[in-house]
């Protein structure tokens, strides 16, 4: 059975952000909404220097704090979908501050920071935090009666990743195939991410022909939604070159994932999604034979992963062992046997270690 990917997290979270625009006059609202233009459009270095310039506009002027948390979370959504994941978790702990300090915990704005937060909690692995941190988030929209179908759908599908990564997928299925109904009819990229959802779970409970053909109905809803090269379709593309590649189908795997990296390149080439789309490649290669031209792609993967998270981690760990494998597919015994010991010695380190935060707590 394959590990849930994670890097489709980002095609249902950035969907979820779109925000809606307005027409507004102040220096601030200014800056915000192109932010929130370049943002639609893919373009996270010009939202985030926008968003920045926002809020230090908002710094000389009487905007509300809570204001400035939702720019603070926009910021937070673009730091998680260029996998800079600690960078994400300050702000938006700053943005809970002060919206718990203005307009208290049942604030709207809330449930957006709750579901960004829920999102970094499951790329970095925690799980059952990131559970918690979707439902207090749904629990707070439906207090408000909110009836934006496309947020509560994200937070759905986010709500199904988290459950999948805890092995109740069956549970995770029935929620995401429940929520398709809160779409508009008129939608595209509502459907799209949960579709997206619905064939990673199906990836990771090995139905293999069912997680391709909802793959691919999400791919050609968010082509026709965003075109062809916007970042909403990085994971989705990443995806599918894992799932070609781990059934040996080595010339789409090769295909799908150079896709995905040449849209990553511009603004998320340091996502998990740009990660496992470089080690869909050199599986590809390798697969074929090109042992050579596979290597690198293999080392950016671990580089991405270094760099998102860290030598210590998880994913870091388990990119050394793919390495090691296909070091062993070359013919590189001793290479092979180094690197697979230093893996396996990674994750007995990891396996050691206990995250208080995913603890039971007493009621």
């Amino acid at each position: 059975m394959m590990a849930f990917s994670r890097s489709l997290i980002l095609t249902a979270f950035m969907i979820a952000c779109i925000p809606a625009l307005a027409g507004q006059e102040s220096s601030f609202d200014k800056l915000t909404a192109e932010g929130d233009v370049a943002f639609m459009l893919g373009r996270f270095s010009d939202a985030e220097r926008d968003y920045l310039h926002a809020i230090e506009a908002s710094n000389h002027s009487s905007e509300r704090p809570s204001r400035q948390a939702v720019v603070l979370n926009s910021l937070a959504n673009i730091y998680n979908m260029e996998g800079h994941y600690a960078d994400a978790e300050a702000l938006c702990l700053k943005a809970v501050v002060l919206v718990e300090a203005t307009s208290g915990k049942t604030d709207p704005a809330m449930a957006d920071i709750l579901h960004t937060l829920g999102n970094t909690s499951l790329h970095i692995g925690m799980y059952s935090k990131a559970q918690r941190l979707i439902q207090q988030a749904i629990t707070i929209r439906k207090e408000n009666n909110d009836n934006n179908e496309a947020e509560l759908l994200a937070d759905y599908t986010l709500l199904g990743v988290a459950l999948c990564s805890q092995n109740r997928c069956k549970q995770a299925r029935r929620i995401v195939q429940q929520a398709l109904s809160l779409c508009p009819s008129t939608s595209l990229d509502c459907p799209g991410a949960a579709k997206a959802t619905l064939g990673a779970i199906a990836l990771r409970q090995g139905r293999y022909v069912e997680a391709e053909e909802w793959y691919l109905q999400a791919l050609g809803l968010l082509e026709k939604a965003f075109g062809p090269s916007n970042p909403a379709l990085v994971p989705i593309l990443s995806d599918l070159s894992s799932l070609y590649a781990s059934r040996k189908r080595f010339s789409e795997a090769e295909a799908y994932g150079r896709r995905s990296l040449e849209i990553a390149a511009k603004e998320l080439s340091d996502s998990l999604a740009a990660a496992n789309a470089a080690l869909a490649v050199g599986q590809g290669l390798a697969g074929k034979g090109a042992f050579e031209a596979a290597e690198p792609y293999f080392k950016q993967f671990l580089s991405i992963h270094e760099r998102a998270r860290g030598k210590e981690s998880m994913g870091y760990a388990l990119g050394l062992r793919q390495y090691a494998h296909f070091l062993k597919d070359a013919k590189r015994s001793s290479e092979a046997t180094e690197i697979e010991g230093r893996a396996n010695e990674l994750l007995n380190k990891i396996h050691q270690t206990v995250d208080v935060s995913e603890l039971p707590r007493k009621k």
